[in-house]
């Protein structure tokens, strides 16, 4: 296997098994292992690493990608703030061992299962059944408008260097990575006022009566 058909080999083979050779290598490639050399692996690694024109991904994309990077982290923040304050009220950090080693999407998933346990945790009345089915209602809604834009992040971020056309390939604009951006903070600020109003100050839960209006005197 020389030349070009190496090179496209090379570039299609995202994993490899490698059997340490003198001067080859093996690459596993639609299901079939052939040598190839060090020198040519090396060449076309180099290649990769060359700017070439009309990378694929614009000052504008890089610029919003750093945008979104920012707000998805505080998206994600937002969610375990949420899960914190259901979990570990009184800050003792009980929520992070579980937490820690779990994906955005996977923190979510817990959050609404969090979110239906809720109902049998707190003083019944007819102002808290209230409360209590309205924050539900709208903290289901809020995931699954943060499951849609963790999607989007996940298919942004890890994108994938075309060989064929010898360029990082990134399909969604600046204008749209900047509105699923701007999407994120205001989805974290919404989430994040979930968490505050959950409980009053004596760790009730709540659910937000107590930001409510108040009835006339």
């Amino acid at each position: 296997m020389e030349g070009a058909s190496a090179c496209l080999t090379i570039h299609r083979a995202l994993s490899v098994r490698c059997k340490r050779r003198p001067s080859t290598i093996t690459i596993r490639a639609d299901n079939a292992l052939e040598p190839v050399s060090l020198t040519l692996v090396h060449a076309t690694i180099v290649d990769m690493r060359k700017p070439h024109k009309g990378d694929g991904v614009t000052d504008a994309q890089a610029q919003a990608i750093g945008h979104l990077t920012i707000n998805f982290n505080f998206m994600e923040q937002s969610v375990e703030s949420l899960i914190s304050a259901i979990v570990s009220p009184r800050g003792y950090g009980l929520d992070e061992p579980l937490l820690s080693p779990l994906r955005c999407a996977a923190k979510l998933d817990v959050l609404k299962k969090l979110v239906g346990v809720l109902a049998q945790h707190y003083v019944p009345s007819h102002e808290n059944e209230t409360a209590y089915n309205h924050f539900a209602d709208s903290t289901r809604e809020l995931i699954s408008k943060a499951k849609v834009l963790n999607t989007f992040r996940n298919r942004l971020i890890h994108w994938r260097y075309d060989g064929l056309e010898g360029k990082i390939k990134i399909e969604a604009g600046s204008k749209e990575i900047e509105e699923r951006s701007a999407e994120m903070k205001e989805l974290a600020i919404k989430i994040m006022a979930q968490a505050i109003g959950l409980r009053s100050g004596d760790y009730t839960l709540t659910f937000g009566r107590q930001f409510g209006k108040k009835s006339p005197q």
